[in-house]
């Protein structure tokens, strides 16, 4: 606010402290006197600035994702392929299948017959998907009738949404490609809506001449 002050001549002047630092100004054009000198504070950051600092100081450090490795599997990975796929398929066969046709003593005996001699046979391949040592992911094609097929193609659930599934497909394509496979087929259960919207998006479409096969649909891909 203005400050009186009397000059040399009796009368009162009025000055105006500037703010910043600057010299104040008389208003009657009188020179000024000095303005005091003022103390320097730091400014204090606003909320909004505030806060996302205490958030960066506070966030928990990046986890590092360890790398996927995607290799050919072997008898020892057996037992994990074998329970990762039973893990796999309850999740679309619960509620449309007796548990017993998915996850009984007979059931888990088939697929792990099945699963060991396409490890063995030298007309198939399973793939197995491993992160940080532990198997994540597995699939599995082989030529039947003349025609390649995508026969297995899992991820574990709890490592869904993670990339797993597209890395363990750009392999089994690349390896069709390197073949000279130019078409192949899969078949997915019928309410296994999110395999077939997982397919749809990698250009798998039903297949004009046999589209349903029972319970499961019938799609194919060309390999191009």
């Amino acid at each position: 606010m203005p400050v009186r002050r009397a000059d040399g001549h009796g009368r009162r002047r009025d000055r105006v402290t500037a703010r910043g630092g600057d010299r104040a100004r008389c208003r009657r054009g009188h020179p000024a006197a000095e303005a005091p000198p003022l103390v320097r504070v730091r400014p204090r950051p606003c909320s909004r600035t505030a806060g996302r600092a205490d958030r960066r100081r506070n966030r928990a450090p990046t986890r590092r994702v360890p790398p996927l490795m995607i290799r050919i599997a072997t008898p020892a990975d057996l037992d994990a392929i074998v329970q990762l796929h039973a893990e796999a398929r309850a999740t679309y066969y619960r509620g449309h299948l007796p548990e017993e046709e998915y996850a009984g003593a007979a059931e888990v005996g088939r697929s792990r017959g099945g699963w060991s001699r396409a490890i063995d046979r030298p007309d198939a391949t399973v793939l197995c998907a491993e992160r940080d040592g532990t198997l994540v992911g597995v699939a599995a094609f082989a030529v039947r009738d003349g025609v390649m097929h995508l026969t297995q193609l899992h991820v574990s659930p709890s490592h869904w949404r993670t990339g797993i599934g597209t890395e363990l497909h750009t392999a089994c394509v690349d390896a069709w490609r390197q073949a000279g496979v130019d078409s192949t087929q899969l078949e997915v259960f019928v309410h296994n809506t999110r395999a077939q919207s997982f397919y749809a998006d990698r250009g798998w479409t039903p297949d004009p001449d046999h589209p349903r096969a029972g319970t499961h649909l019938i799609l194919r891909l060309t390999v191009s």
